[in-house]
């Protein structure tokens, strides 16, 4: 098709142009190529945008409160842990901290993913049929490695030019009616490919890709979260601390964390240490504080001395063993790992360490490296408590009738959020007997209409169709407590031509071109997902937040016949949103999408400011 590779041939220009790639598998980290992305943006209803995006300040507020709620994330997931090592090892380090749960800053970049969802109507039809309007639907609320913010703004931004240069040339005028078509879908309505008025206010006729504030949203939840340690750190120390991100050895989604890098060092002045968990345990040491206040956490020079037994590893506060002139303080660790067990797994040569002490002691020199990491004073993003909190058995315990209600300011509030929850049931020996037992017998009887989770992140993991039967068949009590049953949600499809590296076998169909031997066109229908970042840094259960706001997308795409959606694992590829509607729902989202992003603006200004002026006079001086 003539269209799409012209269009493919500008998205992969583009895409190397202003870095939106992504490292080849098994490749060194210099070998890269486009990330996998959709041609097309999807058509997403401005009204559900704007909901959603109003939404992200309540959900960021829902998960500080329950993360300190020791009781009740300790009584929701005690079945859990029976069957779950990985849950049982976070619960481990969440109870081990020093009790100031209630009071101790916590730094949270979240990302609430919803499916619009087009429950089937009489007969089995659609709602669009009918010109219905799919509704959000929340699939999961991540807490941990939130990824795709950098790249996804960057995504938009070739959405943007693509439309700025194609939206009237008439040789588009195939891609212009798909578009059309997908709104159509989305909305009931037919807008074209415009950009609105001339006075730029998008028309009732008209579709525009918005900004995304991504990138700038993620660097300010960092920046605050450094700023406050700053100020509330008493005498600076002889250099600025710094930031770390705890990263996956051989990672391949480097682009994305160093333009959130190199946004933190050219707007904050924030320096930025990338680091295994293996160099982490290797590197870190914390450092006596004042009376009463957590230790300071170090990190020393690579070429650091291999760390002693564990019962070294945790220093005794007041320990002269840190060399200060080459020791730098850590203000903020940002995990982009941490959720997967095996990140927890290998030492600095790979070699598996799970590590062996006392019965219900935490395992492994690098859980030992988390357990550190937590008991500093240094903030986390996420702390444990966050991460427990982002589990798929709290997601599915908030929705029993009145358990939101208590973590919720308002009953407005809860009723808010509880409109985007899907259907969710526990399973298990926690689960009551009956409800259980029918909700077992629906999905073994209609096993595509729902989804089996268990506690992980990062993709590859669910039960779908055929597979949730045989789970539910096969699994024990025991097993079934550390997983969920959620209803399965139904976007409705859309044109949406996704570019994609293809294997070997797909080579012979690929179109000619520069890229023909490594990227390829899937032209079919398209499902899409919608994410929205949120940033959050809580001082204390009693204390307003530093920070909470909502801004940001990231969404994906994936062929029909794709059940996962994880871009990193290889199911799904990157794409942004397209606002369809009425002039005045497209201008009410924009107004949104503007009010966060000058938000926004004014906490960046007052936390640079506040990053430069506590170390003015300091030995280390201001970086930037």
């Amino acid at each position: 098709d003539a269209e799409q590779q012209l269009l493919a041939d500008f998205s992969t220009a583009y895409a190397r142009a202003r870095g939106l790639l992504v490292a080849d598998s098994g490749a060194a980290a210099a070998t890269m190529r486009p990330v996998s992305v959709s041609l097309l943006p999807a058509a997403v209803p401005a009204a559900e945008l704007r909901k959603v995006l109003d939404l992200q300040p309540l959900y960021n507020a829902l998960v500080d409160r329950v993360a300190r709620d020791e009781a009740w994330i300790t009584a929701t997931l005690a079945p859990t842990k029976g069957a779950d090592d990985f849950v049982r090892r976070l619960l481990h380090v969440y109870e081990a901290t020093p009790e100031d749960l209630a009071e101790r800053p916590m730094l949270g970049i979240h990302r609430s993913d919803y499916m619009l969802h087009d429950p089937p109507r009489q007969g089995g039809a659609s709602g669009a049929l009918a010109g219905a309007t799919a509704r959000a639907k929340q699939v999961e609320l991540n807490t941990i490695s939130s990824s795709f913010g950098g790249l996804s703004a960057v995504v938009s931004g070739m959405h943007q030019a693509a439309q700025r240069r194609f939206a009237r040339d008439p040789a588009m005028a195939g891609l212009a009616a798909t578009l059309a078509a997908n709104a159509a879908s989305a909305l009931g309505t037919a807008p074209g490919w415009g950009e609105g008025d001339a006075a730029g206010r998008p028309s009732g006729a008209s579709m525009k890709v918005p900004d995304n504030m991504a990138l700038k949203g993620l660097a300010l939840g960092l920046a605050s979260a450094h700023s406050h340690y700053v100020e509330t750190a008493g005498e600076a120390p002889a250099a600025p601390p710094i930031v770390v991100f705890a990263v996956q050895e051989g990672e391949r989604n480097v682009n994305d964390q160093r333009l959130l890098e190199l946004e933190l060092t050219a707007e904050y002045g924030i320096s930025v240490v990338r680091a295994t968990l293996a160099e982490l345990r290797r590197r870190l040491r914390l450092v006596d504080s004042p009376a009463g206040a957590r230790p300071t956490l170090v990190l020393l020079p690579p070429d650091a001395a291999e760390m002693k037994p564990s019962a070294q590893f945790l220093r005794p506060a007041g320990e002269a063993a840190v060399g200060a002139a080459t020791a730098r303080e850590v203000s903020v660790v940002y995990y982009r790992s941490g959720y997967d067990p095996e990140d927890y797994t290998r030492d600095d040569r790979g070699v598996l360490d799970l590590g062996a002490t006392k019965s219900g002691d935490v395992q492994g020199l690098l859980w030992e490296a988390r357990l550190l990491m937590e008991k500093s004073r240094a903030i986390q993003c996420p702390s444990v408590a966050y991460q427990l909190a982002g589990t798929k058995k709290v997601q599915q315990a908030l929705a029993l009738p009145g358990a939101l209600e208590a973590f919720t300011a308002t009953a407005a509030d809860a009723a808010a959020l509880r409109e985007t929850f899907a259907g969710l049931w526990p399973l298990g020996e926690d689960a009551p007997a009956e409800e259980t037992a029918a909700a077992i017998a629906e999905a073994k009887a209609h096993p595509d209409d729902f989804v089996v989770k268990p506690q992980r992140e990062g993709g590859g993991h669910n039960y779908f169709g055929r597979e949730v039967a045989e789970a539910l068949e096969s699994m024990s009590q025991a097993e079934l407590s550390a997983h969920i049953l959620m209803q399965r949600l139904r976007p409705r499809a859309q044109a949406m031509p996704l570019m994609k590296k293809t294997t070997d076998a797909d080579k012979e169909n690929l179109p000619s071109g520069a890229d023909a031997l490594r990227y390829g066109v899937d032209a079919g229908a398209a499902l899409h997902e919608l994410g929205i970042f949120g940033q959050y840094l809580g001082t204390g259960a009693a204390a307003p937040p530093k920070l909470n706001a909502g801004g940001g997308f990231i969404l994906r795409a994936k062929p029909v016949d794709v059940d996962e959606g994880g871009v990193a694992a290889g199911y799904a590829c990157l794409s942004s949103p397209i606002l369809v509607g009425s002039g005045d729902e497209l201008h009410a989202a924009e107004t949104s999408i503007n009010a966060a992003a000058a938000a926004a603006a004014t906490e960046a200004v007052a936390s640079s400011s506040s990053s430069a002026s506590a170390f003015a006079g300091s030995g280390g001086g201001v970086r930037g």
